[in-house]
C-alpha cells in the first residue's frame, strides 16, 4: 500500500499522459524503462533549478 504520507496524486489530461508516455522513454538515455512518475518528478526538478530561487519570489499570499 502506498504511504500517503510521502506521495500524492494527480490526474493528467490523457494527451498530457501519453506525452509522458514518450517523453519518459528518452528521459534518462542509460535507462528506458523510466517510470511516468519518475519523469514528472526528474522534469519538476529541472524547472525548478531553471528558475534557481524566483519562485519564491513570485508566489502570492493567501490568508488560507
Amino acid at each position: 500500500m502506498t504511504d500517503t504520507s510521502k506521495f500524492k496524486n494527480v490526474s493528467l489530461p490523457l494527451e498530457t499522459y501519453d506525452k509522458v508516455e514518450k517523453l519518459r522513454k528518452v528521459i534518462i538515455p542509460d535507462d528506458p524503462n523510466t517510470s511516468r512518475s519518475k519523469t514528472v518528478t526528474i522534469l519538476v526538478n529541472r524547472e525548478l533549478r531553471k528558475l534557481n530561487g524566483r519562485e519564491r519570489k513570485n508566489r502570492v499570499k493567501t490568508n488560507s
